[in-house]
């Protein structure tokens, strides 16, 4: 199952205005729409078929027949979770709603992650984390968590891989890299400058790049090789990274186990000879 609402959120930055007015009804009526044949939708959201059809497929869908099915499904799960939306954060909140708030957004965030995994790139992935040779991850701020948790499990499994918090640093790891060589870029938005030069500088030297950003086109998912997207349920302004951070740990945790997984015997040596004693 495709997240409906995820995809359509992310992709309404991007949309033109007629695509805005259309993704707004069907945020709004989502319970009518999946009742609706696309000349039905198309008449009530006061635009054409040819608009509807075209959204979807710019969101992912083969067509309006897997994207009502999805959304059928999207709405199921919704309810039979029994949780009540959440809206941002107000003055009047006491701490109880607080921790609802984050739990649900922190749940959400990461049944949207795995929805959005597309299971050929991140097999791909994984055995690019298997042939490399050297593994480069660089990341900025709070993506920055996301990128040395990964660099220090792939040590711990025998796997070199480097991440320096500097940024000029990253920009020299870029340049040194060779085409055998693997980078994972972390950025939730996909439009960081620093993670973007990067990026450009991985391209360059012919490295494969992988990313690992929010739904949607951004610069670097655009340079990457390959892309694993993440969902988050916070604004690209924000007061601090919370869901996003989550679900790119996430995201790593899962690349982590995939690699022990493929690499079982081997991985397992590396973890004992790695084993702190006092762990």
């Amino acid at each position: 199952m495709k997240p409906v609402r995820t995809r359509l959120k992310e992709y309404k930055r991007l949309a033109s205005d007629s695509e805005k007015e259309l993704i707004e009804y069907i945020q709004n009526h989502m319970d009518q729409v999946v009742k609706m044949s696309v000349h039905e939708l198309a008449k009530e959201a006061y635009t054409s078929a040819s608009t509807v059809i075209r959204l979807v497929k710019k969101i992912g869908f083969k067509g309006f027949k897997e994207f009502k099915q999805d959304l059928i499904a999207e709405i199921t799960l919704r309810e039979s979770t029994k949780i009540p939306e959440q809206n941002e954060l107000t003055k009047e909140e006491k701490s109880k709603d607080i921790i609802d708030k984050i739990t649900y957004r922190h749940i959400i965030s990461i049944e949207e992650t795995k929805s959005l995994i597309d299971l050929e790139v991140f097999e791909t992935c994984i055995k690019l984390l298997t042939q490399a040779e050297q593994i480069y991850i660089f990341g900025i701020g709070a993506s920055f968590l996301a990128a040395k948790d990964l660099q220090q499990k792939m040590m711990r499994v025998g796997k070199l891989s480097l991440a320096f918090e500097d940024y000029h640093l990253q920009i020299l790891q870029a340049r040194n890299m060779k085409p055998h060589d693997l980078a994972i870029v972390f950025s939730y938005s996909g439009q960081t400058e620093e993670m973007v030069k990067c990026s450009e500088q991985i391209k360059e030297v012919g490295a494969t790049l992988i990313s690992i950003t929010r739904f949607g086109q951004s610069k670097v998912a655009t340079l990457a090789d390959h892309n694993l997207y993440i969902a988050s349920n916070e604004p690209l302004r924000r007061s601090g990274a919370m869901t996003s951070r989550l679900a790119q740990l996430c995201m790593v945790d899962m690349l982590y186990l995939a690699y022990i997984n493929h690499s079982y015997d081997q991985a397992y040596r590396n973890i004992g000879k790695t084993q702190l004693e006092k762990e």
